[in-house]
């Protein structure tokens, strides 16, 4: 089928949950709405990033068994464990960087970016 050939489902007024917006536009492509869309001067403030790491399929299923347990979602139990882990490296390395008097200012700076 060619795309001119395409059926496209009516887009809806309104949704009545985010949840439900979310499920339209995860299984349709705003391309198909184009003549919907409208220019706007909004200005999207991104306060945090998000990124993906790829783990072993056994670490998984042990951040999962951890998540489950806790009854909290995986990407916070990683965030928790990745959080402690990086703190302690860095609070050795920030004693070592001080026990320097040699290093001054950059042994501050790299400290400052190190820590989480």
């Amino acid at each position: 089928m060619k795309d001119k050939d395409k059926i496209i489902d009516p887009l809806p007024d309104s949704f009545k949950t985010e949840e439900e917006a979310g499920a339209f536009w995860d299984a349709h492509s705003t391309m198909d709405y184009q003549e919907y869309l409208e220019p706007t001067d909004d200005t999207i403030k991104i306060s945090e990033r998000v990124f993906e790491v790829q783990v072993a399929e056994d670490v998984f299923k042990k951040l999962q068994q951890e998540a489950a347990s806790l009854h909290q979602p995986v990407p916070k139990i990683v965030d928790k464990i990745l959080r402690k882990e990086l703190a302690e490296p860095c609070r050795r390395l920030a004693y070592e960087f001080t026990s320097f008097a040699t290093l001054g200012r950059d042994s501050e700076i790299r400290d400052q970016q190190c820590c989480v």
